[in-house]
This record gives structure tokens, sequence and C-alpha cells, in this order.
């Protein structure tokens, strides 16, 4: 009896995401506790690794997954799923059963969990979903598929007959410790770089709009210091692994626990770096200072609004007035940090999304006053309704099917040029995510995530003073420069330098640094001056081009102000006055270097 665990790819976000922790834990549990044979497949490395070819068509990609799959001649398959390829496992399990009955297939994860009434009524090719948490479980799951009957088999969902059985098993481990370390020789690729590390589970916050707090059931565990430190020094030992991802959606809520695992690393000098979650409520420059020590390289916030309102209408509940001190105290100690925000909330109102917008721009802004730009990264992610919420149960009968560029962001182009996927995800009771919420502020922005990702936050950094100059001339709103810009260009612009991101990465840069001097170009200012921002937006030009100059190359550049001095005091206007500014790189350095002329030798 063999039983093949898979970790499906969604084909539109190729990228190396470390070991699927999950489905390697219950296949060490099989090939520990019985004497069935156990595999992994892990499409996300074989893609990654191109071990195996990604094809244009969607359809030709889920046959060559089960010709690998099939080629393991297996007796039992479980799918791992996630919202982002939980119609892909659908459609590999339809393909596999029209080829060999005979195979029982296997749903688990956060996806089939939260959908398993819905999804085995509607697609008979399922057998069986297993529910939750499954190291308690797998081996009587396993045993029920072996045995044709699911009586004794707990934590599971099944169709018997014409009716959907479902076995709950409510109880989580207690105790993580109890959880065999990891048999890293039955993951089939090579170990190498960073290994994540799951070091806890659960969160007892109630954000509505997230699902993994449902799926945990808000039970907050952690394994013990001893344990964690057990798995590390295993890893670096015997697979020569530094560099770490600890993984729980809210690690320093326990500080005590924390500290102890700091105080092990510190203390056998492991030489280790590491990165994990946190919420802005969660830290203190204390904590940060041991973390660091203890090789702490990155932290992850969900900070989802700049909104204090809406804060509490999620039930985020974070003090917004936090984020500047966090992001201070993270550049201070040079750790990187991402903070990532959601906009699209149904009760979000423009001034909520102005306060989210103000909140990035800061915390990039401070990151360019200290020099810092690498420590920082944003995300900007458009709501999406994942089943099982609060928030996906209050506005479930008002979510629409959608017809615009946010679901060929959030499926793929190649789904959608699918006919058997576009029908499919009409189930809104399986697919929430595919639908959104309507109103006016939400049609409005639309493309803002593509606007702020794709064309704002590159450029922040470079063209800091042309956007600050934006900004003002918008009268501080960021939204106005979005519906300007919206309002200059068609949207098949957007769709187009997002496209070039995936694709095409020099064109991209092109793509976008164009259409940013268009809009300089044509926009007619009224509150600033416009030679002003077209000179200051030709400056960060020159510097942007200045990094791809030769070692020891110098160029001479006269503008008509005084750039520098404009740009680094952070000036909205300023009298004319002749300056040219020397650029040279030096041992891969741009140095930028101000000589003042008089105001007739221009152009001399």
């Amino acid at each position: 009896m063999k039983i093949v665990f898979v970790n499906l790819s969604d084909y539109n976000n190729i990228y190396d995401g470390g070991i699927p922790l999950g489905i390697l834990s219950l296949a060490t549990i099989i090939s520990k506790e019985t004497d069935y044979h156990v595999g992994i497949i892990d499409f996300c490395r074989l893609y990654y690794d191109k071990e195996i070819e990604l094809h244009s068509k969607f359809l030709s990609n889920i046959n060559e997954n089960c010709n690998y799959i099939l080629n393991q001649e297996p007796d039992i398959i479980s799918l791992y799923t996630m919202c982002n390829n939980f119609h892909v496992a659908l459609l590999v399990a339809k393909e596999i059963k029209n080829r060999n009955k005979n195979i029982t297939i296997l749903l688990g994860g956060p996806h089939a969990t939260a959908v398993a009434k819905s999804t085995l009524k509607k697609f008979g090719y399922i057998d069986a979903i297993g529910l939750g948490e499954g190291e308690k479980t797998i081996v009587s799951i396993i045993e029920g598929c072996t045995q044709n009957s699911f009586l004794n088999s707990k934590g599971i969902a099944y169709k018997k007959e014409d009716k959907i059985v479902v076995n709950e098993y409510n109880e989580l481990l207690e105790n993580l410790d109890e959880i065999p370390m990891l048999d890293y020789s039955l993951y089939p690729h090579t170990i190498k770089g960073n290994l994540n590390i799951d070091i806890g589970r659960g969160c007892p916050f109630s954000c509505s709009f997230c699902s993994t707090k449902t799926f945990w059931k808000r039970k907050f565990r952690m394994k013990s210091s001893q344990r964690i430190l057990n798995e590390i020094l295993y890893a670096k030992n015997q697979l020569g692994i530094s560099s770490f991802g600890f993984e729980h959606d809210l690690f320093m809520t326990n500080h005590k626990l924390v500290k102890e695992i700091c105080d092990h690393i510190i203390q056998r000098n492991l030489d280790i770096t590491w990165g994990c979650s946190s919420r802005l409520d969660t830290i203190n420059e204390q904590l940060i200072i041991k973390m660091k020590e203890a090789g702490c390289k990155n932290i992850y916030f969900g900070v989802e609004t700049g909104s204090e309102n809406l804060q509490k209408l999620i039930n985020k509940n974070l003090k917004i007035s936090q984020l500047n001190n966090v992001v201070s105290l993270l550049n201070k100690h040079n750790i990187k940090a991402t903070y990532s925000f959601i906009y699209g909330f149904p009760q979000e109102t423009e001034t909520d999304l102005e306060y989210t917008l103000s909140a990035i721009y800061s915390i990039y802004n401070q990151g360019n006053k200290l020099f810092k730009k690498n420590l920082v990264t944003v995300q900007f992610h458009k709501l999406l309704y994942f089943p099982s919420t609060e928030l996906t149960d209050v506005y479930f009968n008002s979510l629409q099917k959608q017809n615009y560029y946010g679901l060929e962001v959030s499926l793929g182009k190649k789904e959608l040029e699918c006919e058997e996927i576009v029908k499919m995800i009409e189930e809104k009771e399986i697919f929430p995510q595919y639908f959104y919420y309507s109103n006016e502020l939400i049609e409005k922005t639309k493309l803002l995530d593509i606007f702020i990702n794709m064309l704002v936050n590159p450029l922040l950094y470079l063209f800091e003073g042309t956007y600050r100059l934006l900004l003002n001339e918008m009268q501080g709103k960021h939204l106005f420069i979005y519906y300007e810009f919206h309002h200059m260009f068609s949207e098949q612009i957007f769709y187009e330098i997002k496209d070039l991101y995936k694709i095409d990465r020099k064109k991209y840069k092109e793509k976008v640094l164009s259409t940013f001097e268009s809009f300089i170009s044509t926009y007619q200012f009224k509150y600033i001056e416009e030679s002003l921002i077209k000179t200051i937006f030709l400056f960060e030009k020159e510097i942007m081009l200045g990094k791809v100059m030769k070692d020891g190359e110098n160029k001479n550049i006269t503008y008509p102000y005084d750039i520098i001095l404009i740009r680094n005091k952070q000036l909205t206007h300023s009298p004319k006055k002749a300056t040219t500014v020397i650029m040279q790189k030096r041992k891969g350095i741009l140095q930028v270097i101000k000589e003042d002329v008089p105001l007739l030798s221009i152009g001399s």
C-alpha cells in the first residue's frame, strides 16, 4: 500500500516556498507508525527547479501533474489545499479518477476543511476530506481508506451513498512536542537555503477576515524552547542549514518563550539567522535587542489598515500610533521588516483608505531619511473573502462574481482561458475568494493595488522628491494621485505593467519610468511650479540611470535650481539658482556632488 502526499502549485506564482511542513509531518507519522510506503511530491519545488515544464495552457499542466503522480503508482493520494490552488486540486483529482477509479483521493488543508461538505456534495470524485489538524487522525484516516470504511476514523468528512458524513474531531494537540521530529529523508529534494520550522500553531486574536484562526480554532500553542532548539540543531548539524523561518502566525506573543529560545541560541553560539511574524503591539526594544543578538534578521507584520476606526471594525485592534515607533525601532537595529496592508473592506471609507496610504508612505519615508531602504518591504493586497471567516459570513449574500482584472490577479490568465475553471468557480460556497463586495469606493479603487505595488512603491526611494511634490500638488492626498493617474491612463496600461513585472523586469522598469514621465510632462499643475517638479524628476531619473554607470565614469549636469537642497530639505518651492551636479561612480558607489555655477553659464 502506497500513500503519496502532494503539494500543488497554482502555476501563477512559482517560487521556492520551502519544505511543505504539514505534509512532511503527516508522512513522517505514517512512516513511523505503519508499514505503508510513503511518498511526497512537491510541485512548487519541481517548477521552481525547472525539473518539469510549466505549460502555457492550464489543462496541460493538470495532465502533466497527473502523469507525474501516477508514475509513483499510489494507492492513496492526499492533496494539500489552500485557497490559491483548490481549483488545481479538484481538476487533478478529477483527471486521476478518470484514469484510475481504484485510487482513493483525499483532500486536506485549510481550504478543504472549510468547504468540506459543499465540495463533497458537488464533486463526486473526491473520496474524503481530512479536517483540521491531522497528526492525531491521519493513521485512522488511512486505515479507513484501506478498509473502505471511515466509520472508526476521526477528523474526516466523506460521502456515504447520498449523504455527507462528518466525523468531527475537535481536540487539538495540547503538547506540540509530541509531534515526531520530521523525517527529512522522506522529502525528495535537496534541502538548501532557508528552512522553515513549525514552532507553534494558532492565533489568540480574532481578525474578522482571517481564515487561519478558524482552522486552528484560535488555540494558541507553542513548542517548548528545548524542542525548537533540537530542531535547529538537527537542521544545522545534519543538513548544514543556518538560515531559518520560524513558522507561527504570532511567534512573539509569549515573550518568556522567545527569550528562552534566544538564550539557547546565544549560549551555544549557533551562528544562525532567522525570521518570524509579529503584531505591532507584541514587541519592545529589549526583546528586539535579544532577538537580534540571537540572529533575527527579519520580521513580518500584518498591519492591514492605517485607520484606527477600521482596525476596530475588522477586530484587528492595533493602535496605529505604534507603527512609526516599530518602524523606527527596527530601522535602528537594522532588522528587515515586511509590513502588510489590505484594502477593499466593505466598511472602508475614503478617509480610512487615505490613512492606510499615508501609513505606507510614512514607512518608506523613514527609511529614506535614514538611508535604510533595504530594511523595508510593504505589501498592499486587495481583500479576499476566504471561506468560514466572519467577514465572508456577514457579506456572503452580497458578494458578486468578479468581472475585472482583480479576478485575473487572484486566479490567473491561464485559468480564465479554461472554461471548466470558469464554470467551477461560480460555486460561491466553495470559492468565495473569487467574489467581491461592490460599492462606489471599491469600484473606483479596483486598480489601486497595481498602482501602489507596481508604480509607487518601487519609485518611492529613487523618486522621493518627485512623489513628494506630486503629493503637495494633490493637497496631501495619496488617493488623488491614483485618481489622476487612473483618469489619464487606460486600464490596459495598469494591466501591462502588472504583466511585465512577472515576465520581463527590464521592460517593466522602463514602462513604469515612461508612465511617470508621461504624467509629469502632460499634467496641468495648479499648486506647484511645473518646471520645478519636471527638474526634480529629471534629476532623480539621472540618479537612477547613474546606478548603471561604469566604474570611474563621470557625468556633469546643470539644473536651473539648487536641486540637492530642494530634495534633501524636502522643499516644495525654491528660487532659481543654477547648480551643476557631478555624478561619479567609484568602487561601485554612485556619488552625487553639487557645484554652484553662475546663472549666465547655462547653455554656454
